[in-house]
């Protein structure tokens, strides 16, 4: 009998001094989209690194919308997430489809530049976006950075939504849309090349047209969580001229009561691991880097953790 109280004691020892190690891991999530988005790749990717790179914390994607997101970083119910520049602009200053202003958001690195696509369908007659008047116009799922894009943009061109036909087919869907003639634009902002966009121009179903320098340039001044971007010529088959867009960014957000050193080092894990992330997922981190770190942030304020990596670097 004395022999099993020692060894009871010498158990209930070892869980005592296991406790602290076991408490020390830190749960972090990682919001994105709908299952196989982009968003959804890029956070389990992130997910992947952090396992790898910062062994006492468990990463995790988990799927959701990117207004959804912000919401849930403002009630601070999510430790990271991946938003697009209009989403996180809108929550930051309360505008629709938001009601109030999302004070407690801060960013930490801008992931990659998401090009916007102007796709229109060939048989369509849009030469513009001016030219959306009367026509079907996919906005694609409520609450999704496309609906948010095109909804920022289509004013500086003298269009409302009330001038055409809101239509709302997923990614699964719109290929079809297309060739059916029943949508006749769309806005994508996305990473290139596309394989749905090739596609569609391949079977001639649909075409991209390059935007007004004046009209990009206004609605980037206005809106400056988007930036000029270039698609190159020879992207796709058939446009041999460079096309001259806007781009609104994909973005790591937090919240501020996330700690300077937490933050600080899954900034410093992403921004020195660029090769571990081009390798697994190279057409969403190909231009991933510190020169791209703030671009598209608009007037959302940094995580302090954030900004004492870049201040280590240089880049404030």
């Amino acid at each position: 009998m004395l022999q099993l109280k020692k060894l009871f004691l010498a158990l209930s020892m070892t869980c005592v001094a296991a406790g602290p190690a076991f408490s020390a891991e830190q749960y972090l999530r990682i919001g994105t989209a709908s299952v196989g988005s982009g968003f959804y790749m890029i956070g389990n990717t992130i997910a992947q690194l952090g396992q790898n790179a910062m062994k006492d914390h468990v990463f995790s994607a988990v799927t959701g919308s990117s207004n959804k997101s912000c919401i849930t970083l403002e009630k601070r119910e999510l430790e990271f997430a991946v938003i697009g520049s209009p989403n996180f602009s809108a929550a930051w200053a309360g505008s629709a489809p938001f009601k109030q202003p999302m004070s407690h958001l801060r960013y930490v690195t801008t992931l990659y530049p998401m090009a916007a696509h102007i796709m229109v369908g060939t048989k369509s007659g849009i030469k513009s976006i001016s030219d959306f008047k009367g026509k079907h116009i996919d906005f694609a799922n409520v609450g999704s950075n496309v609906e948010m894009s095109t909804r920022q943009a289509i004013p500086f061109w003298g269009v409302q939504e009330k001038d055409f036909t809101v239509e709302r087919f997923g990614r699964s869907e719109f290929d079809e849309a297309f060739k059916n003639g029943r949508i006749d634009g769309h806005i994508w902002s996305t990473t290139f090349p596309n394989a749905q966009i090739a596609d569609l121009i391949r079977l001639k179903a649909a075409t991209l047209i390059t935007p007004e320098p004046d009209k990009v340039k206004a609605l980037i001044e206005k809106y400056p969580h988007y930036i000029p971007f270039t698609i190159p010529g020879g992207t796709y088959a058939g446009l041999p001229n460079d096309i001259h867009t806007f781009a609104p960014v994909g973005a790591l957000i937090t919240h501020d009561g996330m700690s300077e050193e937490l933050v600080y080092q899954v900034t410093k894990m992403l921004h020195e691991n660029t090769a571990f992330l081009k390798g697994r997922l190279s057409n969403y981190f190909a231009d991933f880097d510190l020169k791209l770190a703030l671009l598209g942030r608009g007037q959302i304020p940094l995580h302090p953790g954030a900004a004492r990596y870049y201040r280590e670097k240089g880049l404030l």
